[in-house]
Formats: structure tokens, C-alpha cells, sequence
């Protein structure tokens, strides 16, 4: 049921019809499951620009059929803490060194 009311709120995308329709012959929700895992997560953080990114990527993945993009978005949201601790050190890095050359 929850993924037949994402089918409806991204307007039916054709690989996410697909994808359902393979998990209801097959069995193997797996697809499905982490699809709306990594939405869900992604919606309960509406302030967190990495989860807005990763719900982009996955909206984007699902419009345009990619198994690759979901699996970034999943990615994005799974290593969100290191992504935003390297920013944090490339980002003082740079003062740092900005700091000693002038």
C-alpha cells in the first residue's frame, strides 16, 4: 500500500510500475523496500540538505529508470555523516591555509 501511494505522489513513473509489478510476480520486494526506505528517511528530514539531495537523486533514479541512481541516493543517506565531516574538513582546511598565506 505505501508503495502504491509513492507510484501516485511521483505520477506514476513507468520503472517504479515496473519494479512493483516484478515484486508481486517474483516475490523479491527488496527493490521496492529499499526504495521507499531511503524516501522515507529522506522526507522525515526536511531540513538536511544530503537528504534533500538523496530524495532528489531517488526521484530522479525512478523517473528515469536507473538502478545505479537509487543506489547513490541510498549511499548519500547511509555515509551522511562522513560526507558532511569532509566538508567540514575541506572547509577549515582551506581557511586554515587561506589563514597562513596572508
Amino acid at each position: 500500500m505505501e508503495a502504491e501511494r509513492l507510484l501516485n505522489e511521483l505520477g506514476n513513473p513507468r520503472f517504479l510500475n515496473g519494479t512493483m509489478v516484478n515484486a508481486i510476480t517474483s516475490g523479491n520486494w527488496s527493490l521496492v523496500n529499499e526504495v521507499l526506505s531511503d524516501y522515507r528517511e529522506a522526507l522525515s528530514r526536511p531540513y538536511d540538505p544530503l537528504a534533500q539531495f538523496s530524495r532528489h537523486l531517488l526521484m530522479q533514479a525512478l523517473t528515469r529508470g536507473s538502478v545505479d541512481e537509487i543506489n547513490m541516493a541510498s549511499i548519500v543517506l547511509k555515509y551522511e555523516v562522513v560526507i558532511y565531516i569532509v566538508i567540514i574538513v575541506i572547509v577549515i582546511t582551506a581557511l586554515v591555509i587561506h589563514r597562513v598565506i596572508n
